[in-house]
C-alpha cells in the first residue's frame, strides 16, 4: 500500500516525470500546487482513508496501514516473524 500511495502522490504532483529527474525545486512547486487544490489541511485524505465526522481518521484504518507496512520489512531480515 505505501509504495502505491507514494507513486500515486508523485503522479498527482509531477505527472509522468521520472523521479530520478526531479530537482529539489520541483518539490517546492509541487507542494504549492497541492496546497492550492485544498488549503484546509483538516480536509486532507491519504491512502484512500476518509475522515470521520469529527475530522479524524479511524484508528483501525491507521493501525492496519502501519501494521501492513511494517510486517514485511522485518520478515526480510528474519526478525521474529
Amino acid at each position: 500500500m505505501d509504495e502505491k500511495w507514494t507513486e500515486d502522490v508523485f503522479r498527482l504532483a509531477f505527472g509522468d516525470v521520472d523521479p530520478e529527474n526531479l530537482a529539489p525545486s520541483d518539490f517546492v512547486v509541487a507542494a504549492r500546487k497541492l496546497m492550492k487544490t485544498n488549503p484546509d489541511h483538516t480536509k486532507w485524505t491519504f491512502g484512500g482513508f476518509q475522515r470521520q465526522a469529527d475530522g479524524r481518521f479511524r484508528d483501525e484504518d491507521l493501525a492496519n496501514a502501519l501494521q501492513s507496512a511494517s510486517v514485511l520489512p522485518k520478515c526480510v531480515f528474519d526478525v521474529r516473524c
